[in-house]
């Protein structure tokens, strides 16, 4: 998650948040939780200086929509399957994390209705514009956000742990969702696939991947001082991963997915309510893994 102390100390809102909140615009990453909450992101949202507290992917393209209610439901000790494979997402857990993400559009307004047409990327780029006080993303944005040539918010950034949810069993997470080199079935050059996947893992490859903008893999590059000193938020990254969630590794997942793309559409769209949109979304679920099951 980043922040920006551009927002942050805008000179319009820095004195009545210190004096509001009682604490420095220049919180410690460590102590997140103290500083970020939908307060804090009621407080900078301006919209008639087009600021606003957060803004979220919620365009339904199954990609960040989805996530975001997967990071929202997890963080609140939700979770998505039971050790059955049966769907519990329509939990209190997954009506309070999906409640909470429609409202931070429809009721609270901190994010705007211009989110609802914004993929992951052009989502990121409202934060590098400066439009928004706070924003979860994937971490290549983090990268981005120094770089002159995609960001208004250089050097003006900090970054952070995700704030847990509510109830008895919240965490705070993060969900860990990414790309894997294989070697397909039918490779001819086995050998030669590995050698090179090896080659790119590498202590010195993942270095060099990381300096050029993309996200490296290796404890060694995240403590890294050239790449410290140049993308800040790697020093978090660690902790990030103590908690980190994915979505399930089964087959069907993909359908599940779809299920879900259209069930936080509705709900977000206001053409059913949280409930309903997750009730309806649970039966097709279950009649994906029903039908799994039968086939094995």
């Amino acid at each position: 998650m980043a922040y920006s102390s551009k927002v942050f100390i805008h000179a319009s809102s820095g004195q009545g948040f210190t004096s509001n909140f009682s604490f420095v615009t220049h919180p410690n990453p460590r102590s997140i939780v103290l500083f970020l909450g939908l307060e804090v992101a009621k407080f900078f949202t301006r919209p008639d200086e087009n600021i606003y507290g957060t803004v979220v992917a919620a365009y339904p393209d199954g990609h960040m929509n989805v996530y975001d209610f997967l990071l929202h439901l997890y963080s609140r000790g939700g979770r998505l399957l039971d050790e059955n494979l049966n769907p519990i997402f329509n939990s209190p857990e997954g009506v309070n994390a999906l409640q909470f993400y429609v409202d931070l559009i429809w009721k609270y307004g901190v994010a705007p209705k211009e989110s609802l047409q914004l993929n992951c990327h052009k989502a990121g780029q409202y934060y590098l514009d400066g439009k928004a006080a706070i924003v979860w993303q994937w971490a290549g944005f983090a990268c981005m956000a120094e770089m002159q040539e995609y960001s208004k918010v250089v050097g003006k950034n900090g970054y952070a742990l995700l704030p847990r949810g509510e109830g008895p069993n919240a965490r705070s997470i993060t969900l860990n969702v990414y790309w894997a080199f294989t070697i397909p079935s039918g490779s001819k050059q086995k050998d030669l696939a590995y050698e090179f996947i090896r080659f790119l893992a590498s202590k010195q490859s993942d270095k060099i991947t990381t300096l050029c903008g993309a996200i490296g893999c290796r404890r060694s590059t995240w403590y890294d001082d050239e790449v410290l000193r140049k993308w800040p938020f790697y020093a978090i990254l660690e902790r990030l991963h103590e908690n980190a969630e994915s979505t399930p590794q089964i087959p069907e997942y993909a359908k599940i997915n779809e299920v879900l793309n259209k069930a936080i559409d509705d709900a977000v769209n206001l053409r059913k309510t949280v409930k309903e949109a997750l009730d309806d979304a649970a039966i097709k679920v279950k009649e994906i893994l029903r039908g799994a099951k039968n086939k094995s």
